[in-house]
């Protein structure tokens, strides 16, 4: 190969360390979340900007359950919630006991709910519920039977 042909990539390589260098330093892919107990809601936040905020019962800890190529059942830690990017806490593990030990000590310590892989669980803890209102749900006009 000739000098000519190694400028083309080069050229390539200069500019995605440049772009890579940029991306880097504008924190471009930074997130936050920040959850205010005495008030009882959270922020999210994507770079310095105000993305999503809401109560606390609109986000919460989860363990996910999928299958490996394999058919083995593989556990994750996830934090969720309304209007938020999904975050993993944790790798795929086989150990449940462990995922679940884990994601509800997490869940302990931040004050948020935990929800099993499973939709019905009795390991669910529900620490956060929304505000109904009985007198919104029920019209005088129209009394109970």
């Amino acid at each position: 190969m000739e000098f000519r042909d190694y400028n083309k990539y080069v050229g390539f390589l200069v500019f995605s360390l440049c772009m890579s260098m940029w991306l880097m330093c504008s924190g471009a892919f930074r997130r936050r979340l920040v959850i205010d107990h005495k008030k009882k809601e959270y922020c999210f936040y994507i770079h310095s900007y105000l993305h999503q905020t809401g109560p606390l019962h609109h986000i919460y800890i989860r363990i996910i359950g999928q299958k490996n190529g394999q058919g083995v059942l593989m556990y994750k830690l996830i934090l969720n919630g309304h209007n938020l990017e999904k975050r993993e806490l944790s790798g795929l593990s086989e150990k449940y006991q462990l995922m679940e030990c884990q994601g509800r000590r997490i869940a302990k310590e931040l004050n948020l709910n935990y929800f099993d892989y499973q939709d019905t669980s009795k390991h669910h803890i529900v620490v956060h519920r929304p505000n109904i209102n009985i007198s919104d749900t029920n019209d005088s006009s129209d009394p109970p039977v």
